[in-house]
C-alpha cells in the first residue's frame, strides 16, 4: 500500500431507486400524508366543509391527492427518465397534496357560492308572485 492509498478515502455506492420501489414509496408517503390530512381536515371542519358533509369531502379528497401523487408518478417517466431518487418521493406527494387543497376549495367556494344564488333565486320567485299577484288585482 503506498502512500497516495492512505489518504484515499472509500466512497459508497449510490443505491438509486428501481421504479417499483419509486412507486411504493410514493404510495406510503401519500398514505401517511392522507391520514395527517384527513385528521387536520375533520378537525378544523368537524360536521361539514360549508354545506358538504366532512364525509364526503374527505373521501374525494382522497381520491384526487392519490390521482394527484399517480399523475406525478406518471408524468416523471416524461421529465426524468429512469433516473429515480428520493426526493421525488417527496415531489408526488406535494402533487397529491396539490390536489387535496383544490377539493377543499372548490368545496368552500361552492359553499360560499350557494348563498348569492339562493337569493337570487328567492329575488325572482318573489318577483314573479307579486308581478302575477299584481296582475289579478
Amino acid at each position: 500500500m503506498d502512500e497516495r492509498e492512505l489518504y484515499i478515502l472509500p466512497q459508497k455506492e449510490k443505491r438509486g431507486l428501481t421504479r417499483t420501489a419509486f412507486v411504493v414509496y410514493s404510495v406510503i408517503c401519500s398514505v401517511f400524508c392522507i391520514v395527517l390530512m384527513n385528521a387536520i381536515t375533520h378537525s378544523i371542519f368537524v360536521t361539514a366543509v360549508g354545506y358538504f358533509p366532512v364525509v364526503i369531502v374527505l373521501v374525494l379528497a382522497d381520491i384526487f391527492h392519490m390521482i394527484g401523487c399517480f399523475y406525478y408518478i406518471y408524468k416523471h417517466d416524461y421529465a426524468y427518465g429512469r433516473h429515480y431518487e428520493k426526493y421525488q418521493i417527496v415531489n408526488a406527494v406535494i402533487y397529491g397534496v396539490q390536489s387535496y387543497l383544490r377539493v377543499l376549495l372548490a368545496t368552500l367556494c361552492i359553499s360560499i357560492m350557494i348563498v348569492p344564488i339562493y337569493y337570487t333565486v328567492i329575488l325572482l320567485m318573489l318577483t314573479v308572485a307579486i308581478y302575477s299577484w299584481t296582475r289579478r288585482l
